[in-house]
Formats: C-alpha cells, sequence, structure tokens
C-alpha cells in the first residue's frame, strides 16, 4: 500500500495524519519519504494513539524543517517479518527465531529483511531506535551466548533508560574471541569499551588493551579508561546501549538453554551445546586436580551461578555428556555452584570435546590426564597403527611377553581392542571404535 499526502504541516517534530488515512495504517509499521523544495529523506515510522508520528532530529535538521513548514509526504506500509519457530535452518541459526515481537518495555518492534541482514525497529516516547543484524549465524555463535551467560550483563527495565548488551573481563583471549564472535551478528564498531584499571597499573599496559580493542573492531573514540580502587589490576566492559540488540541476544541465550536440554540429541544440538559450555566454561568454570596421601588422584570441576534455575540446566547440559554432579548452595550467599568429581571417561570426554578450549583450564585437563593411573596403561594405544601382537607391543613398550599378554587381555575386556585371528602361533588384535576413539583424543595432548 502507498499513499501520497501533499501539502500537510509540520507541527513541531510531528505531523498529523488525516483521520481517513489514520484507519488504513493504524497500528502497522510504515516507511514516510517527506520532500521539501528539492529535498527528500525517507525514515520508518509508527503512528501514536492520536494520529501523529515523530519526524527524527536528524531529517528535520537535513530538511530544515522548521515549525507549521508545508511538505509532501509518501506513506508505505512496511511488512512486519513473521518469527520463525524453527532455531536452526541449515545448519545455521536462523535469528529471526529470537527477535522478541515486543520489546521489555511492550513496544512492538519491526523485523524488516534486507537480506543478508534484519532491519530491526521500534519507537519508544518519539527516541526511535535500530539496528542491523546478521540473520543467519554459524553454530559456533553458540559460544557468544555462552560468554555472555557467564559474564553478561542482564537486560533490565529502568526508566527512560534502554537496555544494555554487555560483557565483562580482563582476559586478552577471551576479549579478543568475544568481539570476534560479535561481528557474526552485527557491526562490530557500535561497541563501547570502558578499561578500569589500578592507579598503580603502567600506562604501556592501558596502551596495550586499547590497541587491543582496536585491532579487534573497537573504535578509538569508543574507548575509554578509569581508575578504580577495588580492582587488583584492570578490566575490561564492552557494551551496546540498545535495547533491541540486549533483549535479541537475552532472548537467544534464554531460548538455547531451554532448547538444548528439553529436546531430542542430534548432531547440530550436541555441537551447538559444547560451543554453549567452552563460552560459559572459559567464564564460570573451575578445574582443579590433586594427589592425596596415599598417591591418588582426584579430578574436581565447578561451576558458579547466581540463580538456581540456571545452575540446574548446566547441570542437564553436562548429563549429555555423562558427567554428573551435585548442586549445592553456599552458606550466606546468593551463589550456587554445580560440583562434579571427574572419572576417567569424564576427563576424556571433556578434552574430546573441546570444553575447555577456551579456558585457562586446559593446560590443567591435559596434565591431570598424563597423570591418571590410566593413561600409564593406555598411551600406547597412540604407537598402533593398525594391527597389534604380543611381539609388537613388546617392541613399543620394550616389556616382556607376559606384560604385553596381560595387556592385550585387559584392553580386549574394556573393548578397546577384538581378537581377530592368528599370525603364525600368535593372536593378532585391532582397535575397535571405542579403541580408535579414545586414541584420537589422547593424541590430543
Amino acid at each position: 500500500m502507498k499513499l501520497e499526502i501533499d501539502d500537510i504541516k509540520v507541527r513541531g517534530n510531528r505531523i498529523w495524519l488525516p483521520k481517513e488515512i489514520q484507519k488504513k495504517i493504524k497500528g502497522n509499521f510504515f516507511e514516510v519519504k517527506i520532500r521539501k523544495s528539492k529535498r527528500n529523506s525517507n525514515f520508518i515510522t509508527i503512528l501514536t494513539k492520536d494520529g501523529r508520528f515523530v519526524i527524527p532530529k536528524n531529517i528535520r535538521e537535513f530538511l530544515k524543517l522548521e515549525l507549521n513548514d508545508i511538505v509532501n509526504a509518501q506513506i508505505m506500509e512496511i511488512k512486519n517479518k513473521k518469527r520463525k519457530i524453527a532455531f536452526f535452518k541449515n545448519g545455521r541459526f536462523d535469528m529471526l527465531a529470537f527477535i522478541p515481537n515486543k520489546t521489555m518495555s511492550n513496544f512492538k518492534v519491526l523485523a524488516k529483511e534486507e537480506d543478508p541482514l534484519i532491519h530491526l525497529w521500534y519507537s519508544t516516547k518519539g527516541r526511535p531506535k535500530e539496528i542491523k543484524i546478521m540473520r543467519f549465524l554459524p553454530l559456533e555463535f553458540a559460544r557468544f551466548t555462552g560468554y555472555f551467560q557467564a559474564e553478561g550483563g542482564k537486560p533490565k527495565l529502568e526508566k527512560r533508560r534502554g537496555r544494555e548488551l554487555s560483557f565483562t573481563n580482563k582476559s586478552p583471549k577471551l576479549i579478543e574471541e568475544f568481539l570476534r564472535l560479535s561481528k557474526y551478528l552485527f557491526d562490530c564498531s557500535l561497541w563501547n569499551a570502558t578499561i578500569r584499571y589500578n592507579i598503580v597499573l603502567k600506562i604501556s599496559e592501558i596502551e596495550k588493551i586499547s590497541k587491543l580493542l582496536e585491532e579487534n573492531g573497537v573504535s578509538k573514540e569508543f574507548i575509554k579508561a578509569k581508575n578504580a580502587k577495588r580492582i587488583s589490576s584492570y578490566t575490561v566492559k564492552l557494551w551496546i546501549s540498545n535495547s533491541l540488540l540486549a533483549e535479541t541476544v537475552s532472548n537467544m541465550t534464554e531460548c538455547l538453554m531451554r532448547y538444548l536440554t528439553n529436546n531430542k540429541w542430534d548432531i547440530i544440538k550436541k555441537d551447538s551445546c559444547i560451543y554453549f559450555l567452552q563460552g560459559l566454561f572459559a567464564g564460570d568454570g573451575n578445574f582443579y586436580s590433586w594427589k592425596d596421601k596415599k598417591g591418588s588422584l582426584h579430578s574436581r570441576f565447578q561451576i558458579y551461578e547466581g540463580k538456581k534455575k540456571y545452575i540446574e540446566i548446566y547441570k542437564k547440559l553436562l548429563s549429555r555428556f555423562g558427567i554428573s554432579g551435585k548442586i549445592v548452595k553456599e552458606k550466606n550467599k546468593n551463589l550456587f555452584i554445580f560440583r562434579s568429581y571427574l572419572n576417567w571417561n569424564n576427563l576424556l570426554t571433556i578434552l574430546d570435546c573441546g570444553m575447555f578450549k577456551y579456558s585457562e583450564h586446559e593446560a590443567s585437563l591435559k596434565k591431570t590426564i598424563i597423570e591418571h593411573k590410566k593413561f600409564k596403561a593406555m598411551k600406547h594405544l597412540i604407537k598402533i597403527k593398525d594391527k597389534i601382537s604380543v611381539n609388537f607391543l613388546g617392541k613399543i613398550t620394550n616389556r616382556p611377553n607376559y606384560y604385553s599378554s596381560s595387556w592385550l587381555r585387559d584392553r580386549g575386556k574394556e573393548g578397546i581392542i577384538r581378537k581377530i585371528g592368528k599370525r603364525g602361533n600368535a593372536y593378532v588384535w585391532e582397535l575397535t571404535m571405542n579403541g580408535k576413539k579414545i586414541k584420537g583424543i589422547l593424541n590430543k595432548l
């Protein structure tokens, strides 16, 4: 639908439409093209209850509009893209599934497709907000939601203040990775960065942090530094004041967590879950191993969370990978902890899936596996190429035949190798699928 309106008066920064036109477009989003003399400009808007719309300040300045100016206008209705139900399409996230129909402050949200982008817009008391995001994102963007869940600020409804997308951390590796992932969704130059530092920190260190931010897409004029007494060295807060972006990312994170716990398992969901956990562990995870007085090795993994509903979700997600544990609440603190004591298989699973890949604990994980009593026997799998016999094992271990026979028998019971026949008087074995899998994991050490 396209409507032409000639000789309509501008009243301050507003235009009131004739009632017959109001009836045709009421409740719908539309694009307005205003012409004054030889100048014209376009913008998106929606009618208020009394039949008017607001002309954005930059448009008024461009057209040099003054009180009671007479202009011509063309009105074109915009179709609001229907939100999708399915989260994935062709192995990628479809962001139409996560864009809210209304903001937290109850304003309708327009989603206009501009392939490959989606133009998001809403109007709040004459201060329209908009942003353009990519529609389809790779599965690894789930790691961004994991970072956001662990270290991000959750949107809050406050008077006369837009919601904020934010992330706070001090690890250069995590900050760099978070910024890289954000580029999948929106223009990285939108980020603001606030560096809070202890006054004893050298200026050269602050400059180094600023340079890292610039190299990863943050505009120099949007980087600020402030000293703070209670910070031991420094922290970096990345933030964007945009309700549409903040609510979309928050909604995606919430939806994804629920979806991964409540639906049947497949390769797309598994990969998405691993990416999410990578980001979550990097921010809120802790891994520690030690030996007791008897020399036995123990491994403990923990995740920290302020809300019980989330810690219960983490527990369900980890159970997908055979990792069990208990949830405990810290005394006198609003803090829940998921705690798991990891066995050999759990350690291998975490390494295989790369769950600690972006955290500071990956080196400790590998060291723990190497020190585990199981590794002493399993390390020989790395040198097995195809078939194996007592003589071959003796050569790679430099141990006597009785050791080789015992090793083959034990690994056979564990389903890691299987007997396939004889070569002369000696039995020949080969790796099973499970044996090949374990060998592949150990090769990552």
